[in-house]
């Protein structure tokens, strides 16, 4: 009812409502993450499932209110892909895709030597708490692995979206555009794949903070350079 009174209030003003869906993160009662804005186990089928429902609900529910203007699927899409046992699997899939399955390609590369790729993971890897300075080539394949993983999400959740409402643009706000993206599994271009346009969140308080304030106009510049060579 309060999303509803804020639907008519705005168009009432003649505004738009840009609803995030949350999709990844489990409400809750459900007692599967401790924030707001944590991920859930998007591999697991039932959760996901569940995901879907609320996706269901939410668009079909508002989809056809004259102040909707269009939906961002995850806020501030970014996330440590954890290396488990159900990422362990995509990622050794990832690389055989990668080196052609040649496990002799990838030995070329790395530091640590395996007999197959079904080996990968039995030692430490890239973010593993331990590893001082982590093989180099394995951790671009990491960040590329979780960039891929990430946007693999994303991708089932706009499809989601427009499958239910192909009216409305699917646009996503990434953030930390000043870091290194690929640390938080963020690439705006290849996000921009699955989006109708790219927006940001430019948040001078923690998104600027190594810039003083007088050079805060910049570094929104910078921020919106870099969407803009992403969005199209």
């Amino acid at each position: 009812s309060r999303f509803d009174a804020v639907f008519d209030e705005a168009g009432r003003h003649g505004m738009k409502v840009v609803p995030t869906l949350f999709a990844q993160t489990p409400p809750g009662w459900m007692r599967k993450v401790s924030g707001c804005q944590s991920v859930g186990d998007l591999d697991d089928a039932a959760y996901w499932a569940r995901a879907c429902d609320y996706i269901r609900r939410l668009v079909t529910r508002w989809r056809g209110h004259p102040a909707l203007d269009s939906y961002i699927p995850w806020n501030e899409a970014s996330m440590e892909v954890p290396l488990n046992a159900s990422t362990l699997p995509q990622y050794r899939e990832f690389l055989r895709r990668k080196y052609g399955g040649d496990i002799a390609r990838l030995n070329a590369a790395y530091y640590p030597q395996f007999s197959s790729f079904d080996e990968v993971g039995l030692c430490d890897e890239p973010g593993v708490v331990g590893v001082i300075i982590p093989d180099r080539v394995s951790l671009i394949d990491w960040n590329e692995f979780a960039v891929e993983y990430l946007v693999g999400k994303l991708a089932a959740i706009a499809t989601e979206i427009r499958a239910l409402d192909p009216a409305h643009p699917v646009h996503v706000n990434p953030h930390q555009m000043l870091k290194t993206m690929a640390a938080s599994s963020q690439s705006i271009w290849r996000e921009a794949d699955w989006m109708d346009f790219m927006g940001n969140s430019s948040h001078p308080a923690s998104h600027m903070i190594r810039w003083e304030p007088a050079r805060f106009p910049q570094a929104l510049a910078m921020i919106n350079s870099l969407t803009r060579s992403a969005t199209r």
